[in-house]
């Protein structure tokens, strides 16, 4: 039986959603997680892009029957594309650990650099 459900995955650059950032920018990963019990229990999310792992903000939330919370994470995107992979939990007293069992994915493509015109010049012109 599920406990938990990812909702979603957003990503964002300057607070822009976005489904492509440009290398160097930072993006933030927004996941939000719903405790889909009819009991209170501890939630959280892990996640990582291709091989580095995520450390979402906060480590854990303490969430109602059917109650969402929101967990937070940023990185430096890199020059290629991403996928970021989502898991999410809850705590298993039996277990004295977070079990994940909800998982979601998002590709995050790498932007083309816009092309720079900041020394422009007209070389020549001629009247018609």
């Amino acid at each position: 039986m599920a406990n938990t459900m990812i909702l979603d995955i957003l990503t964002a650059v300057e607070g822009i959603p976005v489904d492509s950032a440009p290398a160097g920018a930072t993006v933030v990963v927004a996941v939000r997680l719903k405790n889909i019990t009819s009991f209170t229990n501890y939630i959280a999310v892990t996640g990582a892009y291709d091989s580095a792992q995520l450390i979402f903000s906060p480590a854990y939330y303490n969430t109602g029957p059917n109650q969402t919370a929101y967990f937070e994470v940023s990185f430096v995107m890199p020059g290629k594309d991403v996928l970021v992979w989502i898991a999410g939990g809850y705590w298993d007293s039996n277990y004295g650990d977070i079990v994940y069992e909800s998982y979601m994915e998002k590709q995050l493509l790498l932007q083309a650099a816009a092309p720079q015109f900041y020394d422009f010049r007209i070389a020549q012109y001629q009247k018609l």
